[in-house]
C-alpha cells in the first residue's frame, strides 16, 4: 500500500515531498520508517504515520491540474486498516523486492 499510495510523491526519484521535519523521499525504506519513528512497531497510536495518515487525513494528497495539492485523494478506510493492522502487527519487515 506505501508504494501505490505514497511511493509517486515519498519515494519516486527526483521527487522531495516533504514531510514536518524535512524532506521524506524514502517512504518504502522500512529501516528508515523506524528509525525516524514515522511507525512504531505494535503502536498504531504512537506511530506518526497512522496519525498522519488515518487520524488526520492529511495524506495522500491529490494535485489539480496546477499542481496544487488536495486532500482529496486520502486513504479508504480499509487502507487505513491495513496500516493500523500492519503496525499493531509489531510491523513486521516487508520482503525485500528483488532487481
Amino acid at each position: 500500500m506505501l508504494r501505490s499510495r505514497c511511493w509517486g510523491c515519498h519515494g519516486e526519484p527526483g521527487k522531495r515531498a516533504y514531510g514536518e521535519t524535512g524532506a521524506v523521499d524514502w517512504i518504502v525504506d522500512y529501516d528508515k520508517l523506524i528509525d525516524y519513528s514515522l511507525v512504531i512497531p505494535g503502536k498504531p497510536g504512537k506511530s506518526r504515520l497512522v496519525y498522519i495518515t488515518a487520524v488526520e487525513g492529511k495524506m495522500p494528497r491529490a494535485f489539480d491540474e496546477n499542481g496544487i495539492p488536495s486532500l482529496a485523494d486520502s486513504l479508504t478506510d480499509a487502507e487505513q486498516q491495513v496500516l493500523i493492522d500492519w503496525v499493531k502487527a509489531g510491523a513486521p519487515r516487508w520482503p525485500k523486492e528483488q532487481p
